[in-house]
């Protein structure tokens, strides 16, 4: 009785909180097409001209802020995409984007640069960390994909230098198929859970203090062909992507995920993760079901412990908290027309969910206009929620330092608690034995047995008994 009526009241205030955040809704930036800040108008002449600069093929999917700024992400499924990182720049009440940290850095044509980015992630204290796919042009129907190593950049936004970078190995991220989508950090101890959007579908684990990668695919991973992809009332049979949505929990103990084109939302101990030594099977035995959601793309927490997902199917944002069953989960905000495919989520402050919107099923189908006709296609979005970012609260990366993989800081608590009780448990055995001691020594001043010394009549049954 006591659960059903608290689950009760945990479905009435998940039905005010969508209600009244649903109202509040803010578009930040819209584009019917995206524009950069050139350096000059004849470098945009010579882009349109070549072919370098493509409108129609651009399209905003990743999202991340740092220091009051929107970063966001331009993938090169086409060509014609002059950068792909970018930060978003508003000149003359237009919203524009600038190639971040610099045009060179996003040459395709340089191996040490960006050469498709779909997402990214920042740390409260500045470091990006730039997911670069490798490939280009995978879906673009005129010129042949063009493969190269997946890589991650670990770029300091502050001092604005490279920190690190990583090259996949083919057997993490294939390169001739993989499609390394999302990510999400656990700052303290070095970590980066990446989906892989590719083939069948994965997920990528690097590890940051060793320098390594592993990867863990099984059918929690693949898409599900049988889930009815109808988006805003059209049905949409050729999209098929895998492991897609992505989030770490605020206490960095759990992974969760799903397909894009599936409705089954998994999880994962990042302990089990972390261990480089377990096979697939092993890790795949430790799979949790939580049960039934919307296909999504994006997914992110807040620190608050509240889980935020798209639905591309209902045009909507959807919140759930984990300590409820899956089915207390809530909308958030839905329009028709405004949230058409939710792509990327953020956090662009204390209490300020964002995300990006984007119609990506009429991009891939060929059906977006962008005359301008049918409105803007692409928005950033905010909504209040409660919190902040994940990532906010975890502790400084030390190498080999950090809290132990996976566990939470109350976790860390206890186990400090009950040091502390078996150190104070051991002084007063200590001082137990000192006084036995001393009875000891009396004992023989007194004329007993004198076999042992006094030490080893102190010390020796603690050992024994140890």
């Amino acid at each position: 009785m006591i659960q059903s009526q608290r689950l009760i009241r945990v479905i009435a205030a998940a039905a005010v909180l969508s209600a009244a955040s649903a109202d509040k809704a803010t578009i930040l930036h819209e584009w019917v097409s995206v524009n950069y800040t050139w350096q000059n108008p004849a470098q945009m002449s010579t882009y349109l001209a070549n072919g370098d600069w493509v409108p129609a093929n651009n399209v905003i999917t990743g999202l991340k802020f740092f220091n009051g700024a929107a970063y966001a992400t331009v993938p090169r499924w086409r060509t014609g995409v002059p950068s792909t990182m970018n930060r978003v720049d508003v000149v003359n009440g237009v919203p524009l984007l600038t190639p971040y940290p610099s045009w060179q850095f996003n040459d395709p044509t340089d191996p040490a640069a960006l050469h498709y980015t779909q997402s990214m992630e920042i740390t409260p204290d500045g470091v990006m960390w730039m997911l670069d796919v490798g490939r280009l042009y995978i879906f673009d129907a005129v010129v042949q994909p063009v493969n190269a190593p997946p890589k991650l950049i670990l770029f300091d936004m502050v001092a604005n230098q490279t920190l690190q970078t990583f090259l996949f190995p083919d057997d993490v991220a294939p390169y001739a198929s993989s499609f390394l989508n999302d990510l999400v950090l656990d700052i303290t101890d070095g970590f980066a859970y990446i989906s892989d959007a590719g083939g069948a579908g994965g997920i990528v684990v690097y590890d940051r203090t060793n320098n390594a990668a592993r990867r863990f695919a099984d059918a929690s991973t693949a898409a599900d062909m049988s889930v009815n992809m109808t988006i805003n009332g059209v049905y949409y049979p050729t999209i098929a992507t895998p492991e897609d949505g992505i989030a770490l929990s605020p206490d960095r103990s759990r992974l969760f995920y799903c397909a894009l084109r599936g409705q089954t939302l998994y999880s994962l101990p990042t302990a089990a993760l972390k261990n480089f030594a377990l096979t697939n099977a092993q890790l795949s035995a430790q799979v949790t079901t939580h049960g039934y959601k919307p296909p999504s793309d994006g997914m992110t927490f807040a620190n608050s412990g509240t889980l935020f997902f798209g639905s591309l199917t209902g045009d909507a944002v959807l919140q759930w908290d984990p300590a409820t069953p899956l089915n207390t989960q809530a909308v958030l905000a839905s329009d028709t027309d405004t949230m058409q495919w939710a792509d990327t989520f953020a956090f662009a402050g204390p209490g300020r969910l964002a995300y990006t919107t984007n119609r990506l099923q009429r991009y891939f189908a060929g059906t977006m206009d962008f005359s301008g006709a049918s409105g803007p296609n692409m928005r950033i979005i905010t909504v209040p929620v409660q919190g902040n970012s994940y990532l906010v609260g975890q502790a400084p990366y030390s190498p080999g330092g950090g809290s132990p993989s996976g566990r939470s800081a109350a976790d860390s608590a206890l186990i400090t608690g009950l040091g502390v009780s078996l150190g104070l448990c051991a002084a007063a055995l200590l001082a137990v034995l000192a006084v036995l001691g001393r009875q000891v020594g009396w004992f023989r001043r007194a004329g007993g047995p004198a076999s042992r010394s006094s030490a080893e009549a102190t010390t020796q049954p603690f050992i024994a008994s140890y």
